[in-house]
């Protein structure tokens, strides 16, 4: 069916014509799954892989639990309140992520005091010896780099929780406001250092108590097992607003002791699903390769969207930030039960949007309404999706890519005060680009022709992949062109003005590209049992996304080096 060589942790895999084979000769099967054959290339043995279930039943063992040294788990303090959450902190040379384990999401990714100047000087000397200057004017809105201190629309709870209260919106912006200015004197123009672009709390944005320990949307945070709200009835039995990983606990399944990677998930128990996620930091450079894989544990089939929901705030979101990606056609959001037809006809591309008021807008700047959410198609024959947001007056970059089968969609989220300020900006890409209840979706199954949500079946599990990274910029950094990963796992961020190198350039293992890779999208489903070996490998039966069935054949390692002898 299809003819392709996949490069993991030296096997060299071929999807193609079933060969003959004799009986297994091997004690046992080499792969018992194409996810921890992924997880193992990535993390080698510091991954054991434990069913989340076990690990997190009231009744399981706790000494089959993988702990994290106590060097790894932190208090941050993560709102404006100086709360502390407990946090797992993984760690390199460059940077640090902290991951709230209250909600699960990324609540910061920094890079360290001295990380920035070496890329300075690193990067002055490439921009010097190649003589690429590209100061072209931006068309950067100069609103104030303050939060709000009005009231925002009472849509604004859209994109944080399904129980906001709106008449605490003018807490909620003097929150804010507070927040912005306890940050602001931590961090001078155009030094990146320490500065958190994920520093946004649902709490604080809906006025709601920011000192509780309660889980709920930081940072980034991933929208499982819908993107938007549920329907009436669901509400009324519990089902939050973008699902429930947000707001169970996650529990720590794994971490090496070196401090760069971890593993760790949740279960979801309305939805059936338990989730698992792996990160790992990449070795001198600020980017984390993070995989994600959903289980459905329940005993029935059932449609779904995953939608990764990275929301940055002050002070690292003003008036001057922009951002950019390689979205497409698009059209913008209307509130639930305003959706008359299907707006297969897209409205505008990108970086043309437009607002709640109908007004065209610049997306790569704020909006001006309180609640704008832009969607849009990755562009069509990419094999990868990104986003961007850049701060040029902060110093700072923070960058999404991931492979675009796993998803298709970008959406844009824009909350802007009365004043035009901003107070929040979302970065969100998923597998749907439809933010409404289920039974919307079901009348308009397909978008700009692309799903508008996903099918697990009972038993079946997907794992999809993303990389996030953070980059210094030099001041007049005018926003992103490019962002590309080769074939030996580089990533790349072409400035917008030109194709210039920025600040660096990130280089990071080739295991982002076997990660990130579209080749390794095409698989769903690999049996653990083999349907025979030989002398060179063996091969086991597999579906791919779209449903056929193929053969995948694995050889061990140095079978092609014996091959040429």
């Amino acid at each position: 069916i299809l003819d392709m060589t996949l490069d993991l942790r030296g096997f060299y895999v071929k999807i193609g014509q079933v060969c003959s084979t004799r009986h297994d000769m091997f004690p046992r099967a080499w792969i018992e799954s194409l996810e921890q054959l992924q997880v193992d290339a990535l993390y080698g043995n510091e991954m054991p892989n434990q069913p989340i279930s076990h690990l997190m039943h009231e009744d399981a063992d706790d000494r089959d639990t993988p702990e994290a040294g106590d060097s790894q788990l932190k208090k941050a303090r993560l709102s404006c309140q100086g709360v502390s959450r407990q946090t797992l902190e993984l760690s390199n040379s460059t940077a640090r992520l902290l991951v709230d384990l209250a909600g699960g999401g990324l609540a910061a990714f920094e890079l360290h005091n001295n990380s920035s100047d070496n890329n300075n000087k690193s990067n002055n000397s490439k921009n010097n010896s190649k003589n690429n200057s590209n100061n072209d004017n931006s068309n950067n809105d100069n609103n104030s780099n303050n939060t709000s201190s009005s009231n925002n629309s009472s849509n604004n709870s859209n994109k944080s929780s399904s129980n906001s209260n709106n008449n605490s919106s003018d807490n909620s912006s003097n929150n804010n406001s507070n927040n912005n200015n306890n940050n602001n004197h931590n961090h001078s123009n155009n030094n990146p250092n320490n500065l958190n672009p994920l520093n946004w709390d649902s709490a604080v944005h809906d006025g709601e108590d920011a000192t509780s320990l309660a889980p709920r949307p930081l940072g980034h945070f991933l929208c499982l097992d819908r993107w938007g709200p549920p329907s009436e009835a669901e509400e009324a039995r519990g089902m939050p607003f973008h699902g429930e990983a947000s707001s169970v606990p996650w529990q720590i399944l794994a971490a090496a002791a070196a401090g760069s990677s971890a593993q760790f998930g949740a279960l979801l128990p309305m939805a059936g699903f338990e989730v698992s996620r792996s990160v790992k930091l990449v070795a001198e450079a600020g980017l984390a390769v993070i995989a994600e894989r959903v289980t459905n544990v329940k005993d029935l089939g059932r449609i779904y969207n995953m939608v990764q929901h990275p929301t940055i705030a002050a002070p690292f979101l003003d008036g001057d930030t922009v951002v950019d990606c390689n979205g497409k056609r698009g059209f913008a959001q209307v509130p639930p039960g305003e959706l008359t037809a299907s707006p297969d006809t897209p409205n505008f591309e990108f970086p043309v949007g437009k607002n709640s008021e109908g007004c065209t807008v610049n997306a790569r700047q704020m909006t001006g309404g309180g609640d704008d959410v832009l969607s849009y198609e990755v562009a069509p024959g990419s094999k990868h999706g990104w986003v961007c947001a850049t701060s040029a007056k902060k110093g700072m970059l923070l960058g999404y890519i991931w492979p675009a089968a796993d998803y298709p969609w970008i959406s844009l989220w824009c909350c802007s005060g009365s004043d035009g300020s901003a107070r929040a900006r979302a970065l969100e890409f998923g597998t749907t680009g439809l933010h409404h209840p289920f039974p919307t979706l079901v009348r308009h199954p397909m978008l700009l022709d692309l799903p508008t949500f996903a099918h697990l079946d009972a038993g079946e599990s997907c794992t999809r992949r993303y990389a996030v990274f953070v980059v210094p910029v030099p001041p007049d950094f005018q926003g992103v062109a490019e962002v590309s990963l080769s074939g030996d796992g580089e990533v790349t961020v072409l400035e917008r003005t030109g194709r210039v190198e920025i600040a660096r350039r990130i280089t990071v293992c080739r295991g982002v590209e076997r990660e990130l890779g579209d080749r390794a999208a095409e698989l769903q489903e690999v049996e653990s049992a083999p349907l025979g070996a030989a002398a060179t490998g063996q091969v086991h039966r597999v579906r791919l996304r779209d449903g056929r069935q193929a053969v995948l054949k694995v050889q061990y390692p140095d079978a092609e080096k014996l091959y040429h002898q």
